[in-house]
């Protein structure tokens, strides 16, 4: 929140360049903090052994849980189409509200006030699994909707505070299910193939997003957003209850049948 405010400011008063040494300069603390760390004071943990093959039993892993195919599923869709924050507010502040750094700072930092709110509520609030990770797609869509709707600063900083909390409670409850749901030797593999969703999306993601809004427009490339995340939350819903209708199934057939 703090950083998002101060670069705006920066980037109004001194330029984009300043903002991007302080920034530079803010990773000293962090280096000086990991190189101060005691070793021997880490929990210890048993690596598994390096084998061929590995990359491929963790993908045959999460396709074996339906709960984890369908949550990977969703990151690969959600991320691409709904953490776009940087690139949108920047063409809503430069497009919609013809405003100037400082609004860019201001937006960012209730995103990131709203993001905060989101971690704290599920501390607090802690739920893991399928159906959680469906209710916050839909949020994160009706998020993106507001967003796309609203054209004055007040509700754009409401919009982005519902957009900042909804992607928290989302990408939180993916790690959560994805931690809990995965055994402790397949669970740096599955963790990595979450750090590829998130981290990857902004490869493809950005640059979809960025076309869509020149083509389009802002409004339009967030509201197809929200389409996506809307339909892939009901397509996920639809997915659950057969795979349950399917269990349930599988489970009456057992006890009519067991010998």
């Amino acid at each position: 929140m703090l950083g998002a405010a101060c670069g705006g400011v920066l980037l109004t008063e001194l330029g984009a360049a300043s903002g991007f040494v302080v920034n530079a300069a803010s990773f000293a603390l962090i280096v000086l903090m990991l190189a101060t760390l005691s070793r021997g004071e880490l929990a210890p943990q048993m690596p598994v052994a390096r084998e061929p093959g590995q990359i491929r039993q963790g993908l045959r892993y999460v396709c074996s849980d339906h709960v984890l195919v369908a949550t990977a599923i969703m990151m690969l869709v959600v991320f691409p189409a709904a953490y776009n924050f940087q690139i949108a507010i920047a063409l809503i502040v430069s497009t919609t509200l013809a405003g100037d750094g400082q609004t860019y700072g201001a937006l960012m930092a209730v995103l990131g006030l709203g993001a905060l709110a989101g971690s704290v509520l599920l501390t607090r609030w802690v739920r893991t699994g399928l159906p959680a990770i469906i209710a916050w797609t839909g949020t994160l869509a009706v998020a993106q909707a507001m967003a796309s709707a609203v054209h004055s600063l007040e509700l754009l900083l409401a919009a982005c505070f519902a957009y900042g909390v909804s992607a928290s409670l989302f990408s939180v409850t993916v790690v959560g299910t994805l931690q809990a749901r995965t055994r402790d030797e397949m669970r740096g593999r599955v963790m990595a193939l979450y750090a590829i969703c998130f981290n990857g999306s902004v490869l493809w993601g950005g640059p979809a997003f960025g076309g869509i809004a020149q083509w389009l427009g802002v409004s339009a490339a967030l509201r197809g957003s929200a389409a996506i995340c809307a339909l892939l939350a009901l397509a996920a819903a639809g997915y659950r209850l057969s795979a349950k209708f399917i269990q349930s199934g599988e489970r009456r057939y057992s006890a009519d049948y067991q010998p």
